[in-house]
């Protein structure tokens, strides 16, 4: 078992999991694209520094992946939504809806009570993160991120490989709503 799925274990069933540490376990999960990147950093002739530079793409890239994913989930578009709530596993999303409203904490506390979470319940979620900004925060922090992997590859020679690695993070910055249609 990885570290991030201990680190996601112990946070499961938390009523009160801080929206901070869930994105540091979001972090952790996708962190074999950190890896990846290296190895085919280490494998393409990368000095030293292009080889760092391209493990931290790696993890932003990543971590903006598993932030898309994410928000699938808690729009309910995966229809796992219900589940994740039922097992405690709160997507990064509903965990910063939660943190930052009053309304999403005690409709999650009521829902955790009940036996079964019915469709209406879901919508209902799915209608408070709407409600809490969670969706700017996410595409902020979507932006952000995707700007911080355009700036890695600043000191990367260029090459084939690198005008690759730039368009994807320009893709990055739209993917996440562009099939959401949500502004």
């Amino acid at each position: 078992m990885s570290e991030a799925e201990v680190a996601n274990l112990n946070l499961k069933g938390q009523g009160n999991v801080n929206a901070t540490e869930k994105f540091h376990v979001l972090q952790m999960q996708e962190a074999d694209m950190e890896a990846c990147a290296k190895v085919g950093a280490t494998i393409g002739g990368g000095s030293e520094s292009e080889i760092e530079q391209l493990g931290r793409y790696g993890l932003l890239l990543g971590t903006v992946t598993g932030l898309r994913e994410d928000m699938l989930t808690a729009l309910n578009v995966t229809g796992e939504l219900a589940d994740k709530i039922k097992s405690g596993n709160l997507p990064y999303v509903l965990t910063w809806s939660i943190n930052h409203s009053k309304r999403a904490q005690a409709l999650l506390s009521s829902l955790t009570a009940k036996e079964k979470i019915r469709p209406v319940d879901v919508k209902n979620v799915v209608k408070i993160i709407f409600e809490s900004n969670a969706i700017s925060h996410v595409k902020k922090l979507s932006n952000e991120l995707t700007k911080k992997m355009e700036s890695t590859l600043v000191e990367i020679r260029e090459c084939e490989a690198k005008r690759s690695l730039e368009l994807m993070a320009a893709i990055q910055r739209s993917l996440l709503f562009r099939y959401l249609a949500v502004s």
